[in-house]
């Protein structure tokens, strides 16, 4: 029940402002002055307060004062009684922060409307005040979760390329400030063969990192047992091929198990032969920069990784002389917008891939992201950027 607070000398006032709200559904509480006053609503919280403007010791104006510089009291609604209609006395106490006053004689419509309306205003104020604290509450836990959203992401980022003589890796990763879904890894997998990936799970947070990090469990060649598989004769092992990698994480993560569904393309180079074979499950369409500046896309695969079931991925191959490259990348880049909303596209991308490719590969890979960076004028990406090359430098 609501509690109402009359703060006035006069107790004849008081009987007769206790009279005109006897029949609303308040609490009536009454003080005599501001010391009193102060006393009852620190300790019993009225949801709003009338009170005289002219009392001996501590006047009205005195007692609003009083209130409005209380953290504790500051939000509670102050209501002027005024015997002479609005003098300067009555500006005064708007001034000092009381909402309205009422004139006496009192009406006793006047003062039930407008003590319905306070009270309204500040249950509707309470309300925004729960509301925010909640949202600022959910606001601190979503910071926290893509903290760790992004803590985990960055573990399964690998540390460095393995080293062979036949190919050279370079890669560049730029998260955004939502924490998205963006992997890759580079790895050896036998003495003759690396493999290498590059997947995208919708979403963010948390839930996304979580897929991600169950994705990068199973295309561990170390943990699991997507990539290879036992056999009865020596090297007692075969390397699964690229297109049935996709099919089987199209088969573990189902998008009516996991709410999710995520694009990857997934390579297996031989280091002798600069032979690449690969499948793209919807991902963006990897490039292959000829040394002489000629662009191939490698448009083998299938669609997007959960969606349907019993998917069969087309595999694609292709041999790299040397000087030749190849870029993975998420559509973080083509869809990196500028301030205008304008996009960096295919186009630009491309471009940029033959303008740079006289650099090192690790050279090219961070003039990639500084057009991309130049073009947006530095403008936060709204997606993870990931950027993967790989340079074929001869056959061993």
């Amino acid at each position: 029940m609501p509690k109402v607070l009359i703060v006035d000398d006069s107790p004849a006032n008081r009987k007769k402002l206790c009279a005109i709200l006897r029949d609303e559904p308040y609490e009536l509480l009454e003080a005599s002055n501001g010391s009193e006053a102060i006393d009852l609503v620190l300790r019993e919280h009225p949801d709003v307060v009338l009170i005289n403007t002219a009392m001996p010791e501590q006047d009205g104006h005195k007692l609003c004062n009083a209130l409005k510089n209380s953290d504790q009291t500051a939000d509670i609604p102050l209501l002027l009684l005024s015997g002479w209609g609005i003098t300067l006395g009555s500006v005064k106490g708007l001034e000092l922060g009381a909402l309205d006053y009422i004139s006496k004689p009192f009406n006793e419509r006047e003062i039930q409307t407008r003590i319905r309306n306070f009270l309204n205003l500040h249950q509707l104020s309470e309300s925004l005040k729960k509301t925010r604290s909640t949202l600022l509450e959910k606001e601190h836990q979503t910071d926290e979760s893509l903290k760790s959203a992004a803590l985990i992401q960055q573990s399964l980022l690998p540390h460095a390329p393995p080293i062979v003589e036949s190919f050279d890796f370079a890669w560049q990763f730029i998260p955004s400030y939502k924490v998205g879904g963006d992997l890759f890894n580079v790895f050896k997998l036998d003495e003759n063969h690396i493999g290498a990936y590059v997947l995208d799970v919708c979403g963010s947070g948390v839930p996304a990192a979580m897929i991600t990090t169950s994705v990068a469990q199973s295309l561990n060649p170390f943990v699991g047992n997507l990539l290879k598989k036992s056999i009865n004769r020596p090297p007692y092992y075969e390397l699964i091929s690229p297109a049935e990698v996709l099919a089987e994480l199209n088969r573990e993560y189902p998008i009516e198990r996991f709410d999710k569904f995520f694009t990857v393309c997934y390579l297996l180079l031989d280091v002798r032969t600069g032979t690449v074979r690969y499948s793209n499950a919807a991902n963006p369409l990897p490039v292959h920069l000829g040394r002489d500046g000629r662009v191939e896309w490698l448009r083998e695969g299938g669609p997007i990784i959960g969606v349907e079931e019993n998917i069969i991925f087309e595999e694609g191959e292709i041999h790299m002389k040397e000087g030749d490259r190849l870029f993975l990348y998420t559509d973080g880049i083509v869809e990196h917008a500028d301030e205008a909303g304008e996009l960096y596209g295919e186009e630009r991308f491309v471009e940029t891939l033959q303008k740079t490719r006289y650099l090192p590969l690790q050279a090219a890979c961070i003039d990639i992201m500084s057009s991309l960076m130049g073009f947006g004028n530095s403008f936060s990406p709204g997606d993870d950027i990931t950027l993967l090359g790989i340079e074929f430098k001869k056959t061993v």
